[in-house]
Parts: structure tokens; sequence; C-alpha cells
């Protein structure tokens, strides 16, 4: 829940972001395996087919699908201590809205 309720009190302050951070360094493909890699970007559709944990990384991306859906703000997903490379769209997996850059 906790994912979630930063999402809606990101949409209701009209913050300028969302930023989900974690211990991890954004969502990853095939996690834990020798094929893991980074998911850089990704629009709310491809984050719906990602398979991801459910009770770790996949409420984090539930809600920042959600927010992008709804506010069509800067969301990513990463680790605490990349927050200026998230900002600056060089860390983190960044959630884009359909044809839109990260801005």
């Amino acid at each position: 829940y906790k994912d979630r309720t930063s999402a809606l009190l990101a949409s209701g302050l009209n913050a300028a972001a969302l930023l989900l951070l974690t211990d991890v360094a954004g969502i990853y493909c095939d996690f834990g395996s020798k094929e893991q890699c980074i998911v850089e970007t990704a629009t709310p559709t491809e984050i719906e087919t990602l398979e991801l944990p459910p009770g770790s990384m996949g409420p984090k991306a539930a809600a920042a699908e959600t927010f992008i859906r709804d506010v069509e703000l800067r969301t990513a997903i990463g680790q605490f201590t990349d927050v200026r490379a998230i900002l600056d769209g060089h860390a983190g997996t960044r959630v884009l809205t359909e044809g839109h850059p990260w801005e």
C-alpha cells in the first residue's frame, strides 16, 4: 500500500515527479538470473507485461503505472543513492507516457 499511497499523495500535492526509491537500481527483467538486465525505460503498457514479484517490485511498478497514466509527469523507480541521476534521466527505470521522452 505504501507505493500506491505515495502515488496518490504525489498526485494530490501536484508533485512535479514521482520517484519510488528502493535498494535496487530499478526494475530488472529476469531478476536473479544470469540474464537479468535493468529496464531503463518502460511505458505503462510495457510495465503491464512484466512478470514482477508481487511483494517487492510489483507494487512499485503498479503505482508508477497508475501515476503516469493519471498525471503524465515524470515517474521513476530506482535506488535512493541515485536520486540526482534518476531525475537527470541517467539511472533507474523511467516510466514514460506513450511517445513522450523523459522531461
